[in-house]
Parts: C-alpha cells; structure tokens; sequence
C-alpha cells in the first residue's frame, strides 16, 4: 500500500497514535564525510509521521511531540502504467535537453507565478524581504512538481500543480527569512538556551502551518492569508484524503525541520555533534523539495510517490544543501548562521582561525580558511556516482532527477564564481559543472527583469 493510500486509510478509520521508533545514532563530533553519508543513506534522518492530522497537532504540541515515527518501508502498490517508466541516463547526460530549454520553462514557471502573486508576496513578506534572485528561484521550482505529475501519468492539470508548488516555496521562503535572521535567533556563535529559541521559532511558524493546512489565516498578518490562499488551492487539487493528508504529513514536518535548523547552524560548533549538523542539512533540502515535487502528485494520477522515492530526497537534500552552505557561505555568516556543515568542516580543521573570523566578521578570511583547508571539498560528493545513484533513486519521475541535478551544480557553480579562491576548473569540481550556459543565462534573465 502506498503512501498516500495508507494515510487515507488512517484518516478515515481514526488511526490512533503510535509509538514512536527512533534510532539511537552514536554521535562523533569529528565523523568524517562519508561515514556521515553512510549513516544518512541508512537511516533516512528518522523517519516519517503517520497521518496528517497527528502530524500538525503534534508539531503544535511541546518539543518532546515533534519527533519524527516510524515510516512504512514499503513500496507503493497503486497501477503505474510501464510507459510512464523512464530510464535517467548518467549524470549529465540530459544536460542537453535541459540546456535548450530549461531555462526558458524555468523563467516561465517564475514569471507565471510572480506575476500573479506579487502584491501577496509584498505584502506577506515586509518583516524580512526575499530579494527578486530568491522569489525567481523559489517560483521556478515549480517545474519539479509539473516533471512529477507528467511522469505520474498526469497533464491535464501540469499549469495548476506548477503554480501552487511555486506559491508554496515561496510561502516557506517567507518565514525562512525571518527565523534565518541575525536579529531574530540570537546572532554568530550563539550559546543561548537551545529550548527557548525552539519555543521561539515554532511560536513564530505555528500560524502559517495552521493556515495553510486549514485554510483559513490564523491571524490578520499576511503572511497568514497568503498561506490560507496556498492551502486552499493545494486541497483542491488533491484527488483524494489520503494524497492531501500525505502531502501535510510532510508539510508538517518541513517545519520542524526549521525549528532544528535554525537551532543547530545558529549554535557554538564546539557544542554540537557533526552527525546532528548533517542530518538536519539533508533534510532542510530534502524535505522542502519533496514539499514541492508532491505537488504534482495530488491531482489524480495513476500513483503517489513510493516510500523509497520519498526517502530518496534526503539523499538529495544531503547534496543540495551541502552545495547551498557553499554558494551562501558568507552571508550564512554575516546573519549569524555560522555552524552550516561546510563552516562546521571548517571548524573542525582551524577551530582557532575559524572561531576568530567569525567573531570578527571577516567573511574574506573565512573563505581563504573553508578553501585552505579543503573543507569546501567535504561538501562535495567524491565523484558522479553517488549522484549517479541519486537519478536512479528517482527514475519513474521523468525530468525530477535531471532537474535536481540542476539545482546541485547551480549552487555549486554560485560557489565557484564567488569572492572565494577555489577554481571552478578545479577537477574536484568540474565534473558538477555541466550547465554553465544556462547558469549563467538564468542568472542574467532573472537579473534583467
């Protein structure tokens, strides 16, 4: 039974809660990259929560009712049409066919949605604005849901799935902006209480989770009626309970997800384990993608995402996010987030240098420190085939994988073309570097506009 169809069951039927079975992982503080790598591709970074309805009330709840149960490990079941089965080749090799025209379905994507919802956006998001680069490419990841919902044997409903997984990143970009801040968590180096900057975070995002899952604004704040508007377009694209209440489940958890982020990357680095740092990394990205691919997945196609697809985004979460902490190293540090995986790595080669830098602001200094001692390196996979392994993962999504990999080398090329000193013809790296032309004629659009 897939998913979706197990949460529609639980729905109907009143499934009660059930124990929670987390994993008790041994903490290293200087685990090395790839047995952290290891350990994610295992574990899955907990697992997933049973129903949509337990899964909000329990983030709603105290910390100790936010904890991540047990996923089902099995695949879906639902028909899935043989034709609908597509092979991804090797790493890069539809760099072609995204080359020639993704940058024009991404610009599109963007400018659909932006043009519709920019007085909201305006409006919702004056506490901490999202910059024009930020609100283009969140609105255009609106293509990973449209590449779902076409793989899934869906188009008749591609132009709507699009528009509301593109509201729906730039909802979360919204309050990512806050929570991210400085001002907001307490600044670079933070040895603050831990529970009462949770109890912050979650007070600050309870509304938009409690809007967006009702449909109805929680508060007379924008960005609360900007959510309500979001939810109701989502449920109404959902063919069933069970594909909503699966979407929400995740939802949910996205946001807890930033509770933990913010609680993490904002810390000392002496005072966290590397193991914590790159679990909540992998699924910051992971979570937040999945969000938006599941989109495509609600009107009626001839299946959800399976358990292994699922479980196969915090794998890309585990690169992306890797790659995001290099392309927004400096400003990661100059709003405070200091403790990133890659400024972690660095810490853990120059504690001293590190610790100085950051306390001085030194951004220049800092990017000589994450080069020299190679720790930028750590951020990046050995070579193509854990991606390889990656696209594989996600084979029956069509263009998902493709753009996925995308995302990965743009912000690995954003790094490289940045104030730090590593090459973008380092060979470590150049084997990622496989869409620079529409890198950089996305970059140069979205700047025009």
């Amino acid at each position: 039974m897939s998913p979706a169809a197990k949460s529609e069951t639980r729905l109907r039927a009143g499934y009660g809660r059930s124990r929670r079975s987390i994993r008790s992982v041994k903490r290293g503080p200087r685990a090395s990259a790839r047995r952290v790598e290891g350990v994610l591709a295992r574990n899955r970074c907990e697992d997933l929560v049973e129903s949509s309805l337990e899964a909000v009330g329990a983030w709603l709840s105290p910390p100790s009712q936010c904890a991540r149960r047990s996923a089902d490990m099995g695949e879906g079941t639902g028909h899935h049409d043989p034709a609908m089965s597509v092979r991804l080749p090797q790493h890069g090799a539809r760099s072609h066919a995204i080359d020639s025209i993704g940058v024009e379905r991404l610009l599109a994507r963007a400018d659909a949605t932006l043009l519709a919802v920019a007085s909201d956006l305006d409006s919702a998001d004056h506490q901490a604005p999202v910059s024009k680069a930020s609100r283009y490419l969140c609105a255009a990841l609106g293509v990973l849901a449209e590449a779902c919902h076409t793989a899934l044997g869906g188009g008749k409903r591609t132009e709507a799935v699009g528009h509301a997984a593109a509201r729906l990143a730039l909802l979360t970009k919204i309050d990512d902006e806050v929570i991210d801040a400085g001002w907001f968590h307490g600044g670079r180096l933070r040895r603050s209480d831990d529970a009462e900057l949770a109890h912050r975070v979650r007070t600050y995002l309870r509304p938009t989770l409690v809007s967006l899952s009702s449909g109805r604004a929680q508060t007379d704040e924008p960005r609360c009626a900007f959510a309500a508007s979001v939810g109701q377009e989502l449920r109404a694209l959902a063919s069933s309970p069970g594909r909503w209440a699966r979407l929400l489940e995740i939802v949910a958890h996205g946001w807890e997800v930033q509770v933990r982020g913010v609680v993490a990357l904002s810390r000392h680095p002496e005072q966290t384990a590397e193991l914590e740092v790159a679990k909540v990394t992998a699924e910051i990205s992971g979570t937040w993608l999945l969000m938006i691919t599941m989109v495509g997945a609600l009107p009626d196609t001839c299946r959800g995402l399976t358990s292994a697809e699922e479980r196969a985004f915090d794998r890309w979460g585990w690169f992306i996010q890797r790659a995001d902490a290099l392309a927004d190293f400096g400003k990661d540090h100059l709003g405070g987030l200091a403790h990133s995986y890659a400024g972690l790595r660095t810490y853990a080669r120059a504690p001293r240098d590190y610790v100085e830098a950051c306390r001085a602001g030194d951004v220049e200094r800092l990017y000589r420190l994450l080069c020299d001692t190679e720790a930028d390196l750590d951020c990046v996979p050995s070579d193509t085939r854990p991606i390889e392994q990656a696209q594989a993962a996600l084979a029956q999504l069509g263009d998902v994988p493709a753009w996925l990999t995308w995302i990965h080398g743009f912000l690995l090329w954003r790094y490289l073309i940045g104030p730090g000193p590593r090459s973008i013809d380092d060979p470590r790296m150049s084997p990622f570097m496989n869409h620079i032309d529409a890198w950089s004629s996305f970059v140069a659009a979205v700047a025009a506009r």
